[in-house]
């Protein structure tokens, strides 16, 4: 026995045809054991159906979506932004705010400072983290393109990490695997002409498809920095990730780390 609650329209399979009921609101409809059990596997099917279309759109909510790159940075002018200020107080930490200024070429994910993920945590000892992307140039073109909908700029990921009071570590990630990328790209940025910074080869381990080299950056108005640059290259092309310490002893235990 079925009660009906509330239809204008119901399809019933009798003797092998359908019948509709359009406007009938009948107290109880006798059915059959086999129309019971199918009519129990539609709704059923029905609900199934609404549950994954709501997963699907919840899923979709939460995929990170960034708007289309309209600015770019060269590389060395996105290092030397990101390297202390030099003066007569002079600080070990860099502020949080730094390239965060109206007009900045670099899109932030978030407000402020958030978690750092286990690794980053763990690996340099730092409790917040801030991120962003940007378009980074070297000789006045992107670094690398990406495949969306259209061909476009690849895009860095930015990483500061650090304490409360300030970011100790900057990380310069190219975030895709590329055949335009590999090594020398600090070569290249610091030779063009006007360059704001000089680089200065300190050590190097591994090869130049697959090791670590670490350089003495210097810039006008500037601290020294060390910059770590890591290339990973494999049949689909290269990664290129550049790590900027503020100070020496920190910028050895990442090379011995990258070198071990």
């Amino acid at each position: 026995m079925i009660k009906v609650v509330r239809s204008s329209i119901y399809f019933l399979l009798s003797n092998g045809r359908v019948t509709i009921l359009n406007g009938f609101y009948p107290n109880e409809l006798r059915v059959s054991k086999l129309l019971k059990s199918k009519m129990l596997a539609f709704f059923i099917g029905l609900i199934a159906i609404q549950n994954l279309l709501a997963h699907q759109v919840y899923a979709q909510g939460q995929q990170r979506v960034l708007p289309p790159p309209t600015k770019s940075i060269d590389l060395a002018n996105l290092i030397r932004l990101y390297m202390l200020p030099a003066g007569k107080f002079e600080s070990s930490m860099l502020d949080w705010s730094t390239g965060s200024t109206q007009g900045t070429p670099i899109i932030w994910e978030h407000a402020g400072v958030k978690d750092c993920d286990p690794y980053h945590d763990k690996e340099f000892d730092a409790a917040n983290c801030r991120t962003g992307h940007v378009v980074v140039t070297v000789n006045g073109k992107p670094t690398h393109t990406v495949l969306g909908k259209t061909v476009q700029p690849g895009r860095w990921k930015i990483l500061l990490m650090g304490p409360r009071p300030g970011a100790s570590d900057v990380e310069f990630d190219s975030d895709a695997i590329s055949q335009d990328l590999g090594s020398g790209l600090l070569q290249a940025t610091t030779a063009q002409q006007g360059s704001s910074l000089k680089l200065t080869s300190i050590k190097q381990c591994g090869s130049s498809s697959d090791g670590s080299n670490l350089f003495l950056v210097n810039s006008p108005q500037r601290q020294p920095a060390y910059v770590k640059e890591t290339i990973s290259c494999g049949t689909a092309g290269c990664s290129v990730n550049f790590l900027l310490a503020f100070e020496q002893d920190e910028a050895r235990r990442l090379m011995d780390s990258a070198c071990h």
